[in-house]
């Protein structure tokens, strides 16, 4: 892992080192599907992660229901302790706990940290989440 890229291209970097290593990637929101397909088509990363892109709305329960998580490892066919959620939300990282999965927290530098009781690592920047995830 080497940070080549600012803003959402440093993400792309990400995903491309966990691609590159074989690590299965799935996107679990509560946001509509909808919403999502637009946000992620602007960030040119929906191609890299698709056709894994849920919608809690979609499943029934939202976060911080696990419901959209253990969706997320079945497609996958990836057990739930096998899997890492990296989550800016409290009701996310909840749902990361509820579903017994592994949470990096992620905070905007100079942001209060309401997500530590319920991550095992809180990281401010792609680096720190690389580092986290071992690249």
């Amino acid at each position: 892992w080497r940070r080549k890229a600012e803003g959402f291209d440093v993400v792309s970097v990400l995903l491309d080192a966990l691609i590159d290593r074989g690590v299965a990637i799935a996107v679990g929101s509560n946001r509509p599907a909808r919403k999502m397909q637009i946000t992620l088509g602007r960030t040119e990363l929906l191609d890299r992660l698709q056709p894994h892109i849920d919608s809690a709305r979609d499943l029934g329960r939202a976060k911080p229901a696990p419901d959209v998580y253990l969706h997320a490892a079945r497609q996958l066919n990836v057990a739930p302790a096998d899997c890492v959620v990296i989550e800016d939300s409290v009701s996310g990282a909840k749902a990361a706990q509820a579903a017994r999965m592994r949470c990096i927290g992620f905070l905007s530098q100079g942001q209060s940290d309401p997500l530590s009781p319920h991550c095992q690592v809180i990281a401010q920047t792609m680096d720190d989440v690389a580092r986290a995830l071992g690249l």
